[in-house]
């Protein structure tokens, strides 16, 4: 009892801990392309940059920018380069400011009609060493002109500046070099290629230069964690922010594109939208969607400095609350198996207390050796077996102390739900928040803790008889049914499309009326149930099914944890719902047969 109540009081503790001041003191910010923005508006208006600026920019709070190279610059007609050996060939208008300069072979020119763009080219060849004389509009720089082709360059005019910048950088090192002219401290550095591609060896170089320059370390979701996210377990550990691309919903009608966005934000805890303008639709159309979304979700949000990592005092506490955590799981898991050595050798099965107490503890020091020594693979599997006994056991507790069932139901849930946030705070880490690492073995969890309490269940003489006397076809079929339901349960856990026709439409209403969508597998059966074991014990095992499923919720660490914990509250009223829908069904029919058979026994 006082293990039990210390995981209720750990978990609310956390709950409160995270959910005020990690999940809710970071700003979220909303991302337009400006180089895709000005390509799609000039399609609709003359003055695309103007138009821009003034309807466009006021709702967004952040601005995406690439570096662009001199060569691309060339050819949009905004810089001119030449060689030395070109300039003799063709003249052009180089000849008037270089006539009277007798300048070596070797030299290049970069030649801009504009001041301020020349001063920004010229910033960043200051910056990197390369020897240069300034000449009216022209920049004769003693550089090979193939290497200049390359120089990364940005510039606009009249660029609002108060903008955070999300600047999109290829995977080769020397694109930081040139970035380290423009960017200011706070901006983001989203990594547009695979880390493989220019970062083997060069992880360290790159942590460097965004702690130097006051940087923030993005990921796009839904990346190839295998590819493009390659090293950014790395650059995550001193904070990052997750973003959401519209681009991925650019076959979705408008109606579905808003419900995708709030997902992607409250449930999946992405704290920037980038605007990807659709191009099947219309300017109009698109400024519409820009609009719902900035009042949606960014109106009523500030977005403030952002701070690369969560409050030193706030980290340190979750950490403490970490570590007592990772103690009392470890204690509670040789409990269970204790526990549950008592349950199943009373139901008749020949069971060693001695190997009980050893895979006890052995599981114990799996779960906090993996953690210390932050080997996720045994830490992982050992938490989610341990967690599976720890689950079967309590549920056992509760179920024969409480006669009335439904505080029994309350009761259940609330210490399920606690275990799940205990099990929240030990991953709390940036990898797992923003997504890049996710908890394994999750699986095993939905099922295990169901298998363990068929051996409470059921007892040794029931099981034996069932498979050793003269199998039926009923037999059979049962047998089949059920693995047919345990593959379908599994497949269908995780994101996958395999939805029942009908499902689709429940998603999208529960996800509009009830913010956080409850499973279906806890609400329409888990939690009922737990309810209707209280008629017969063999509801149990499916009681498990909506169990796992609330300590899984919480195992999605990326995940505002309030959302997690609506997504139980909710799963819990309806499940409660339902089960007196079905007991009333049940009750009319009942009565119904009673009165049918009560009037043929008056007629004869």
């Amino acid at each position: 009892m006082i293990l039990r109540l210390a995981v209720v009081v750990l978990g609310i503790f956390y709950f409160v801990v995270r959910f005020l001041f990690v999940d809710k003191s970071t700003p979220r910010y909303f991302v337009v392309d400006y180089f895709e923005a000005i390509d799609f508006i000039s399609s609709y208006v003359y003055y695309p940059e103007e138009y821009f600026r003034k309807e466009i920019l006021p709702y967004f709070s952040a601005v995406s920018i690439r570096l662009k190279s001199l060569n691309e610059l060339k050819n949009e007609g905004l810089v001119d380069l030449a060689t030395s050996e070109s300039v003799k060939v063709e003249p052009k208008f180089w000849l008037l400011p270089l006539g009277n300069m007798l300048l070596e072979t070797g030299y290049s020119f970069i030649y801009s009609s504009s001041q301020e763009k020349l001063k920004k080219v010229e910033e960043v060849i200051k910056y990197l060493g390369l020897e240069y004389k300034r000449i009216g509009n022209v920049l004769a720089v003693k550089a090979n002109g193939s290497y200049l082709f390359n120089i990364q360059v940005f510039y606009l005019d009249d660029f609002q500046t108060e903008k955070k910048i999300l600047w999109k950088v290829s995977s080769y090192v020397y694109d930081l070099e040139y970035l380290k002219v423009y960017c200011k401290k706070g901006d983001f550095v989203v990594f547009t290629g695979p880390f493989v591609a220019g970062y083997p060896d060069k992880l360290d170089k790159v942590k460097n230069f965004l702690k130097e320059n006051g940087l923030i370390f993005a990921t796009p979701e839904f990346y190839d964690s295998k590819n493009i996210q390659f090293g950014a377990v790395e650059l995550v550990q001193h904070g990052g922010i997750k973003i959401f691309s519209t681009i991925v919903l650019r076959n979705k009608p408008l109606n579905q594109i808003l419900n995708s966005v709030d997902l992607a934000v409250n449930e999946r805890n992405c704290k920037a939208v980038m605007f990807r303008f659709f191009d099947k639709y219309s300017l109009q159309q698109n400024m519409n969607i820009i609009k719902q979304i900035e009042n949606k979700f960014f109106r009523y949000i500030n977005p403030l400095e952002f701070e690369t990592e969560v409050n030193l005092n706030i980290r340190f506490l979750i950490d403490f609350l970490s570590v007592i955590n990772l103690i009392l799981i470890g204690i509670l898991v040789i409990v269970s198996y204790s526990y549950y050595y008592d349950l199943v050798s009373n139901n008749g099965y020949p069971v060693s207390g001695s190997v009980f107490a050893i895979l006890g503890i052995g599981n114990s020091l799996g779960i906090i050796l993996g953690k210390v020594f932050k080997v996720d693979t045994i830490f992982s599997l050992s938490l989610v077996v341990g967690v599976s006994f720890i689950l079967v056991t309590m549920f056992f507790k509760v179920f024969e102390y409480r006669r009335n069932m439904y505080v029994r139901y309350m009761e259940i849930i609330i210490y399920t739900l606690s275990i799940g946030l205990v099990i929240n705070s030990l991953f709390f880490e940036n990898t797992y928040i923003l997504g890049i690492e996710k908890v394994r073995f999750v699986k095993l969890l939905l099922i295990l803790p169901v298998v363990l309490s068929c051996f409470v269940v059921f007892s040794y003489n029931q099981i034996i008889l069932f498979f050793y006397r003269r199998m039926r076809v009923l037999d059979f079929s049962l047998i089949f049914i059920v693995l047919v339901g345990v593959l379908f349960y599994l497949l269908r856990s995780g994101n996958t499309d395999l939805l029942l026709p009908f499902e689709d439409k429940a998603r999208n209403i529960l996800d509009k009326f009830l913010i956080a969508r409850p499973r279906f597998k806890e609400f329409l059966i888990g939690d009922p149930a737990i309810l209707a074991s209280s008629y017969s014990k063999y509801f149990i095992p499916l009681s498990f099914l909506g169990l796992s499923s609330i300590v899984n919720s919480f195992m999605h660490i990326h995940t505002p944890i309030f959302y997690s914990f609506l997504r139980t509250f909710w799963g819990a009223v309806l499940g409660i719902m339902i089960f007196l829908l079905i007991v009333k069904i049940m009750k009319v029919n009942l009565e119904r047969r009673s009165k049918i058979e009560k009037g043929g026994m008056v007629k004869e």
